[in-house]
């Protein structure tokens, strides 16, 4: 540059050569009207172009599908896993055959128990014989009637079949939770007043174990944990009575404070590389003890049953009906159905069972 020359800006000629070449300036290079697009392919220009990524605005995520689902890829596919992954599943160890399930005609669960015996006497030879007799008690149990009823509209039914048949999930959700009433039930059934929802009473069905063992009762007033020797008293006092005990019942917590007490007693070998540490599982004198979701686990109110299951069919859970599946009436566009159970539990002697309640 020479001496009183001022200096040249090339930088607007280098961005424009960039996009158009040497195109001179105000050339149509993109007319469609007007049949000019041929053109621009054979322009001599160096272009930049953008790779198309999942942040690019050709990609946006768009929420129109609903106020609250998030965003979704607009073109990008997603893929459903076709496992449904169930949180809400809770075993019911009771009633699916730790209790006797047996078949019952009629509407009502009757039977009749022995509950004094007659006594032999011995007696001079040829001497009078006087006669005694047994007594006997009739019993009878009404059957109680539990439902649950799912309903599903045709275009979801048509729809569901791109991730799975919802018929078929819901129909196995269904039979769920009428599992699971039933194991609550067997374990808090209550009828007093009200409809089951999550409580446990309910003025329609049988009841529970809890509420039918009476004459051995031992409360922990909220504060007492389980003891070793609670649970030996518990037995002997069964055994005492005639019973057999052959099944325990509590919660987590307390299965865990018998761990404890077990734990202090056990003893394990020198570690040569690793030891298993813990119990999986408990018999304790022969009897099982076995957790159960459904057992209360509030602190101050939980429970732990000794009970006598097997002898003389102590406990017996009588079906009319088990679990069956039925159509219900088409009054609109959807499929409902329920699946309905009609059945009661028996036990033909609670002296043969032992509650420990209100335990820390």
């Amino acid at each position: 540059m020479g001496f009183g020359e001022q200096p040249v800006n090339l930088m607007p000629e280098l961005m424009y050569q960039s996009s158009f070449g040497t195109m001179p300036n105000h050339s149509v290079y993109l007319d469609r009207l007007s049949g000019i697009f041929d053109q621009a392919k054979s322009i001599d220009r160096r272009e930049e172009i953008k790779a198309l990524t999942t942040t690019s605005n050709l990609f946006a995520t768009g929420t129109n599908y609903s106020a609250t689902s998030g965003s979704i890829p607009v073109l990008v596919p997603t893929v459903v896993d076709s496992q449904l992954y169930d949180v809400t599943f809770r075993a019911t160890p009771l009633a699916s055959g730790l209790l006797p399930r047996v078949t019952n005609a009629g509407l009502f669960a009757d039977y009749v128990a022995r509950t004094t015996l007659s006594t032999a006497k011995w007696r001079a030879e040829s001497g009078a014989l006087s006669s005694a007799e047994s007594t006997y008690t009739r019993y009878a149990k009404a059957m109680s009637f539990c439902y649950a009823v799912g309903e599903l509209s045709g275009p979801l039914m048509v729809a569901s079949k791109v991730w799975q048949d919802a018929l078929r999930i819901e129909t196995e959700g269904q039979y769920r939770s009428l599992k699971e009433l039933e194991e609550n039930t067997i374990i808090n059934g209550n009828p007093t007043s009200g409809d089951y929802g999550g409580s446990t009473t309910d003025a329609k069905a049988f009841i529970g174990l809890i509420q039918s063992i009476t004459t051995n009762a031992t409360t922990g007033s909220g504060t007492a944990l389980i003891t070793l020797a609670k649970l030996r008293d518990g037995i002997r006092t069964i055994r005492e009575a005639k019973g057999d005990p052959d099944l325990i019942v509590t919660d987590y917590k307390t299965l865990d404070d018998i761990k404890g007490l077990i734990q202090d007693l056990l003893r394990y070998p020198a570690p040569t590389g690793s030891v298993s540490f813990g119990i999986e599982t408990i018999v304790f004198e022969g009897v099982p003890i076995i957790p159960d979701l459904f057992m209360p686990t509030t602190a101050t109110a939980r429970e732990l049953l000794i009970l006598t299951v097997k002898k003389q069919g102590n406990i017996q859970l009588r079906v009319l009906q088990d679990a069956t599946f039925e159509e219900l009436a088409k009054t609109a566009d959807t499929y409902k159905f329920m699946i309905k159970e009609y059945l009661t539990m028996i036990i033909v002697a609670q002296t043969w069972c032992y509650r420990y309640y209100a335990l820390a």
